[in-house]
């Protein structure tokens, strides 16, 4: 899974997991996914530690929370055990990008505000290398996306405004800069290598 549907699966985890580690009756707080705030039972912003559990009993969330807000550690497990993300806050506000592994392997660094994406999100290939640099603001792609080529080199970039591709280019052989049509982009964010860069 790539590109834009990344972004909102990703939230969509993380919306439901905080939310379920809140949604217990003996739960201290309750998690807006719309405002990204943590509550007490009676409506004030919470402080304190907020664990979420599996039907089974595993663990499924770590989060340290003052003030409504994320505020230190967050680690959440895939239901074998395994990390599935891990983060440090100050304020809602990742302080180190927030690391997103999948069967053990880093998958994505990105900076997080109040459970959406905010500033730089790195993508990364099963080998370990960069695929793609997306800039987000406030949960929706904003300015320039890099692109790299199969051999880790630049491919190209596509341009965001307010959530929307609004153009891009890639860099042929000879490293002239070439327009992407709409349908190349499209495929491009949704994590398809290896097209080449050619006069669409």
């Amino acid at each position: 899974m790539e590109g834009l549907q990344v972004k909102r699966f990703l939230h969509a985890v993380l919306c439901v997991i905080l939310f379920s580690a809140c949604a217990s009756a003996q739960a201290p707080c309750r998690y807006d996914p719309q405002s990204g705030l943590f509550t007490g039972r009676d409506g004030t912003p919470y402080t304190g530690v907020v664990r979420g559990y599996y039907p089974e009993g595993a663990l499924r969330s770590f989060s340290e929370v003052k003030e409504g807000r994320l505020n230190g550690r967050q680690v959440l497990y895939y239901a074998d055990g395994s990390v599935e993300r891990t983060g440090v806050f100050r304020e809602g506000r990742s302080v180190r990008p927030v690391r997103i592994y999948e069967a053990g392997r880093l998958v994505m660094e990105a900076d997080v505000t109040d459970g959406a994406f905010d500033g730089k999100a790195i993508s990364y290939d099963a080998e370990g290398k960069a695929v793609q640099i997306r800039r987000y603001r406030r949960g929706r792609l904003e300015g320039r996306t890099e692109i790299a080529n199969t051999g880790g080199g630049k491919w190209g970039e596509i341009l965001f405004r307010d959530d929307k591709p609004v153009e891009g280019f890639c860099y042929d052989s000879a490293g002239k800069k070439l327009r992407l049509s709409e349908i190349t982009m499209r495929n491009v964010l949704n994590g398809a290598q290896g097209i080449p860069c050619e006069n669409e």
